[in-house]
């Protein structure tokens, strides 16, 4: 006996495949608007960029002239005595470095750029032998700007060694806002009320530097 598969019409067919056609629709509208929403962020992206370029410009320059505009140099010098300081120089030498912004002259570190410049220096005495450090005196560190015009003091590092303290190492620091014209000069002097034997300057640790701050203080204003 042969049996007959029953018959399927076109609304039947129409009627299986609507909810495909459904899911269909469906999957296009996402994928549009998938695609929208990602041009719409793209366009906003790339106009904020355009609308905000001068401030990125202006930051990443002033980042790469801190990072080159700068000079660290450590005392050449460790006694302590009424002297100028000398100062090591040379890039590459522990932690030493200045950039072609800056020129050194003989204890001078010379500006070439002007600008807004952060100057700091520590000092930094270290003890030979515990038991020689007993003596009570004062150590200062002077640093100086000298220009075509005037001279002033602008850091001065202090330290009181007493026989109270028996500590092998003393040290402090200090910083400030300067402006320097070209040609302008950084000098230091080192003072104590008596020759040290006992303490002396920590090399690594006594320094003087400076790095770029602003073309002029106004910039860092300017919205």
């Amino acid at each position: 006996m042969t049996s007959t598969a029953p018959l399927v019409n076109s609304g039947d067919i129409e009627h299986l495949l609507a909810p495909y056609k459904r899911n269909r629709c469906i999957d296009y509208c996402l994928v549009i608007s998938v695609v929208l929403l990602t041009f719409a962020v793209g366009s906003l992206s790339a106009f904020y960029l355009l609308l905000d370029r001068p401030h990125m410009e202006r930051s990443l320059m002033d980042r790469r002239n801190h990072q080159t505009s700068s000079a660290h140099l450590l005392t050449e010098n460790v006694l302590l005595k009424n002297d100028s300081m000398r100062w090591i120089s040379t890039s590459g030498i522990a932690n030493v470095f200045m950039s072609s912004d800056f020129r050194y002259d003989d204890g001078d570190l010379i500006v070439t750029r002007v600008g807004l410049y952060y100057v700091y220096s520590q000092m930094s005495l270290t003890c030979k032998s515990a038991d020689e450090c007993l003596s009570d005196s004062s150590v200062s560190l002077t640093i100086q700007k000298s220009s075509l015009s005037e001279q002033s003091n602008i850091l001065k590092l202090n330290i009181q060694l007493t026989e109270s303290s028996k500590q092998s190492l003393a040290s402090t620091f200090s910083g400030t806002l300067q402006l320097f014209s070209v040609g302008d000069r950084l000098r230091s002097k080192l003072w104590t009320d008596r020759l040290q034997m006992d303490w002396q300057l920590d090399q690594m640790n006594t320094f003087m530097g400076l790095f770029w701050v602003s073309e002029n203080p106004s910039q860092d204003n300017d919205p």
